[in-house]
């Protein structure tokens, strides 16, 4: 006679009944286990029964009854690791974390050597924030079981979201061994390597992920920013554009979403979707990201508030901390900016990024020493990838006889500041090669006339060493009161002088005027000036306002306000290869130069040009802190911002100080 179904089984049949409902778990017929042990008394009365059960609730999408199965398990075997295990998953899955992580540490408790609860607790306590421990506890996974490619994969994300990404690039890569083409051990990569500032490899890594999943929003983003870093503009904007339009509609996913509306200068939207996200409980990340979206809008102290609140609710990493320095500079806090950079630098030592900025607040107050050790940290970013890269670079040893380049970076206001070197580096007896920018070649082959000039981003190999021009003040260890300002180390063509001094004339009080930089560097809103600005130089009849512009902003001369008059050269001036020549051979027939922080006001201080320049409130470094008076050029007089913003103060000031000039002359 039969047993009626479900009532019991044969004795050692229930090992069989076991051992085939796990096999259809493994195998994804999760409804026919359920089906199955469900319909078996003596399965449901055994511990391994119930602990299968529950996994075949927890894959289906039920972690009520998987929890209840588990519960079951457990009753009837209370030591039983694995059930203890599972229940944590469950618990997890329900987003009741803290008893979850309970149940990992019991189920370790009974078993330690368990790789499965570790990698599962490192999950709980990451959901929880506490990441360090997170990667301590995939770290012992991975140890126990070195091929368990999840606990790398999983350590690896953790480790990038403590600002560790030398340490998560090691990570990914293990789990690539373990599972080539791994979509999202290629993600992580690609994302370590982009804040490792090797674009290329990040490219390449978040390349493989599309090559398969084309619509990925995290990988769209940071092609998009491995692209900006190797320059390669319209196609970074396509790749963000793009993944704005695939990114999830998920906290993390607003943080990504803010962070690329950043990087395309939509700061209102980008505040709004890291808002959003906050709201959603994106936690010190939707933080982080609203302080960067506060950032590109000037609103310097919301940023602040915003970054202390991600370091209170527990933003780890040094990222953090350089950008609090970098808002607390911007207020003018320098002593507090100053330790906030020390601690990101403590947190992270070989941060490129982190020691260039915080170079520009040494520098800024007159501590060179520093500073200029600090800012050649920038020659390990890609942005700032002169040269040849297989090139020693000359650090200041003996190198008469050697073949020595010297190329440019930067702008070409950072050009003509460092051409006072010049002269120092032929003296140590070398070869020496400058590449410089089209528009300075003809005038610095005109002032060195033995030396070669080539093109930049031509063929650099065939040097024994290399040098960047914004390197020489390091290499020549400067300290503030060591600036070579020697003027004027500059001086325009005979011929050219002579031609400008025909067609300006004598008469009248001429002003050069230049108020717009390239807009395409990042801060160009920050020194432009509406050129409408300028009006009150025009303190008498007398006063001839005179364009050194070039290309930038020529528009503005079209809308001028009643009562002001600017003469316009013409292209010789506006769109000229060789501008900078005939710009500073007109220089030659005025008696100022009033600019914007732009290669005009360089040039007119390197030709010994009396000029004033316009400043923002916390300006570059190189006019260092509270200065009227720049060390770099003795004929040069700095007016700077009372606030940010307010470029009408500095012109008042401009024209009640030209006008006492004026009356005391005689006119």
């Amino acid at each position: 006679m039969k047993r009626p179904a479900g009532q019991g089984n044969a004795p050692g049949q229930i090992d069989d009944v076991l051992a085939a409902a796990a096999g259809l778990v493994g195998s994804g017929k999760y409804r026919v286990a359920i089906r199955q042990l469900t319909r078996n008394a003596a399965a449901l009365k055994h511990p391994t029964g119930q602990n299968i059960l529950g996994n075949a609730y927890l894959r289906s999408g039920k972690p009520d009854e998987a929890l209840t199965a588990f519960d079951a398990a457990l009753a009837l075997a209370p030591q039983f690791p694995e059930a203890h295990c599972s229940r944590g998953v469950a618990l997890q899955e329900a987003g009741r974390q803290d008893e979850a992580l309970a149940a990992f540490d019991r189920a370790i408790a009974l078993r330690a050597a368990y790789p499965l609860a570790h990698f599962n607790r490192g999950n709980a306590l990451k959901a929880l924030g506490r990441t360090e421990q997170a990667v301590m506890a995939y770290d012992r996974a991975g140890r126990l079981e070195p091929a368990f490619s999840e606990a790398h994969l999983n350590r690896g994300f953790a480790l990038l979201g403590l600002g560790k990404a030398g340490e998560a690039l090691k990570a990914f890569d293990l789990a690539l061994r373990l599972r080539p083409e791994w979509s999202e051990a290629n993600l992580g990569r690609g994302t370590a390597l982009e804040r490792l500032h090797r674009p290329a490899a990040a490219l390449a890594a978040v390349d493989a992920v599309l090559a398969g999943d084309p619509d990925n929003g995290d990988a769209l983003v940071v092609r998009g920013n491995a692209l900006t870093a190797l320059r390669r503009t319209k196609e970074a904007r396509a790749a963000h554009e793009r993944s704005l339009a695939v990114l999830a509609d998920t906290p993390d996913g607003l943080v990504s979403r803010a962070s690329v509306l950043a990087s395309l200068d939509r700061y209102d939207e980008a505040l709004a979707a890291a808002s959003d996200a906050v709201e959603r409980g994106a936690g010190p990340d939707g933080h982080f990201a609203r302080a960067s979206a506060l950032r590109g809008l000037d609103r310097f102290a919301e940023q602040l508030e915003a970054l202390d609140t991600a370091v209170s609710l527990g933003k780890p990493g040094g990222a953090i901390h350089r950008a609090r320095a970098v808002a607390l500079a911007e207020l003018g806090r320098f002593d507090e900016a100053d330790a906030a950079f020390e601690q990101a630098v403590t947190l992270d030592p070989g941060d490129a990024r982190t020691q260039f900025d915080h170079s520009h607040l040494l520098l800024h107050r007159g501590d060179f020493e520093r500073g200029l050790t600090a800012h050649e940290f920038r020659l390990r970013l890609p942005n700032f990838a002169f040269g040849d890269r297989a090139t020693p670079r000359w650090q200041g040893e003996a190198i008469a006889g050697k073949r020595l380049l010297v190329h440019a970076e930067q702008g070409l206001g950072d050009a003509i500041q460092m051409l006072r070197y010049l002269g120092r580096v032929v003296e140590t007896g070398a070869t020496v090669v400058l590449a410089i920018p089209a528009p300075l070649r003809r005038l610095v082959a005109t002032n060195f006339p033995d030396i070669e000039i080539r093109d930049m981003g031509g063929d650099y190999a065939d040097f024994d060493l290399q040098v960047s021009l914004m390197s020489l003040p390091h290499v020549f260890e400067t300290r503030l009161e060591t600036i070579p300002a020697e003027i004027p180390y500059l001086v325009a063509e005979d011929d050219l002088a002579a031609k400008w001094q025909e067609r300006i004339g004598t008469t009248g009080f001429r002003i050069g005027i230049c108020w717009s930089g390239n807009p395409d560097y990042r801060a160009d809103r920050h020194r432009s000036i509406p050129l409408a600005s300028f009006a009150p130089l025009a303190v008498n009849p007398e006063v001839r306002l005179i364009s050194l512009q070039a290309i930038h902003g020529l528009d503005q001369l079209a809308d001028l306000p009643d009562g002001m008059a600017v003469e316009d050269q013409g292209s010789e001036i506006s769109d000229n290869p060789d501008g900078l020549s005939e710009i500073a051979a007109l220089m030659g027939s005025l008696d100022l130069v009033v600019s914007a922080d732009t290669a005009v006001a360089h040039l007119a201080g390197a030709l010994g040009q009396p000029g004033w320049t316009a400043i923002r409130f916390q300006p570059e470094w190189r006019w260092l802190e509270g200065r009227s008076e720049p060390p770099w050029y003795p004929t040069m007089w700095l007016f700077r911002q009372p606030s940010l913003g307010d470029w009408d103060s500095v012109f008042a000031e401009m024209g009640r100080y030209l006008d006492k000039l004026w009356r005391e002359s005689g006119g």
